[in-house]
């Protein structure tokens, strides 16, 4: 039997992974059409009222940077009419850590989109911090993510913010936002610098993995905090 070349064999095992991991979701949250609009949304609900269910009408996929996100987003996008649901692509452009008033706004986005949705099962996605959606009168949605080796994560990175035409994207430390990127070549060379823009140092907050699954909170971001596992 023939062989496939390693790359191609990757990229296939990789789509087959994306696909399955779609369609279990899809099955988990027994996506279907019907009619049955009973749900209505109102700032009551915001603003602390009974909860309202999500989980089992709202696939959230709050996207880690650099981790491939892009590919189920289009996949997301691909399979939405077959299987009855409606994929919404909410801003990206926007801040990822977000106070009570801007989680509050989200969560009233979400609500909305929900109520004028043609279909009773919704996706989401965006770059964003994982949201706690019951402290604003709501059960949470299910959440989906994908994660990647972190020091592949870190390399696409600082790679990508040399390409990007918004250069100010590339921002792993929180305290101090970069202004250029690192005037370095390689990640290698950058980190053996110590530019502080390619070191990590315990301590500091950072825009990495664990605030995508933990939250808001000032801990979630701050390197090795254990208070964010």
């Amino acid at each position: 039997m023939a062989k496939l070349p390693i790359p191609l064999s990757r990229s296939f095992l990789l789509a087959s992974c994306l696909l399955l991991l779609l369609y279990s979701a899809l099955y988990l949250l027994h996506w279907r059409e019907d009619n049955e609009h009973n749900l209505h949304i109102s700032n009551n609900h915001v603003a602390g009222g009974s909860k309202v269910e999500l989980s089992d009408r709202v696939l959230f996929f709050n996207r880690v940077p650099k981790a491939g996100s892009e590919m189920l987003v289009l996949l997301l996008g691909w399979l939405q009419r077959g299987n009855r649901f409606t994929h919404v692509r909410l801003r990206s452009s926007g801040p990822r850590h977000l106070d009570h008033a801007q989680q509050a706004d989200l969560v009233a986005e979400v609500a909305n989109h929900l109520a004028n949705s043609p279909t009773k099962h919704i996706s989401f996605d965006q770059h964003v911090h994982f949201t706690n959606f019951s402290a604003y009168g709501f059960e949470n949605p299910s959440y989906v993510n994908m994660l990647r080796d972190p020091i592949e994560k870190i390399a696409s990175r600082f790679y990508y913010a040399r390409a990007t035409p918004r250069p100010g994207g590339y921002t792993p430390s929180w305290t101090k936002p970069a202004k250029e990127i690192p005037p370095y070549s390689s990640l290698e060379d950058c980190m053996a610098s110590g530019h502080p823009l390619c070191t990590y140092s315990t301590g500091r907050q950072y825009d990495l993995t664990i605030p995508y699954f933990c939250g808001h909170q000032p801990y979630c971001r701050e390197l090795g905090n254990s208070a964010a596992l």
